[in-house]
C-alpha cells in the first residue's frame, strides 16, 4: 500500500497535482483527500462547520467516559474518506491506496472538535 500523509511531511497539498506514474484511482483519492481539507481549512465559523453533513460521526471515548476524539465519515465506498478530530486529520481510502494530509486551519481545529463533542448522544 502507498501511503502519503501531511502527517509526517511525504506530502503536501502543493504534492496532490503531481501525478506521475499513479493510478487512476489513486489520483482521484488524492484530489477528494486535497478538497476536503480545503474545505475545512477554510472554515471559521459554526455555521460553515455546520454546512459539512457527515454520513456518520464516531466518538472515541476513555474508559473514564471522556470524548477524546471524533472521526466524521466524509464519503463512505469509492473512495473512504474520513475527518479525525481534535487532530485535524483527513484520511482517504480507496482500492489499496490510502492518502492522510493535514488540516491547516487559522483557528485551528479544537473548536470544530468542540462543536461535535457538545453534539454528542447524552448516553456516551
Amino acid at each position: 500500500m502507498d501511503r502519503y500523509s501531511g502527517v509526517d511531511g511525504s506530502m503536501s497539498l502543493s504534492d496532490v497535482g503531481n501525478y506521475a506514474g499513479m493510478s487512476e484511482s489513486e489520483r482521484q483519492l488524492r484530489e477528494s483527500v486535497a478538497y476536503v481539507v480545503e474545505r475545512f481549512s477554510s472554515f471559521s465559523s459554526i455555521d460553515d462547520l455546520m454546512q459539512e453533513d457527515p454520513l456518520d460521526i464516531e466518538y472515541k471515548v476513555s474508559s473514564r467516559g471522556d470524548i477524546t476524539g471524533v472521526e466524521l465519515a466524509i464519503t463512505l465506498g469509492g473512495p473512504g474518506i474520513y475527518v479525525e478530530l481534535p487532530r485535524g486529520i483527513v484520511r482517504g481510502y480507496w482500492a489499496g491506496d490510502e492518502v492522510s494530509l493535514d488540516i491547516r486551519n487559522p483557528r485551528g481545529t479544537d473548536w470544530m472538535f468542540d462543536f461535535y463533542k457538545e453534539m454528542a448522544p447524552m448516553n456516551l
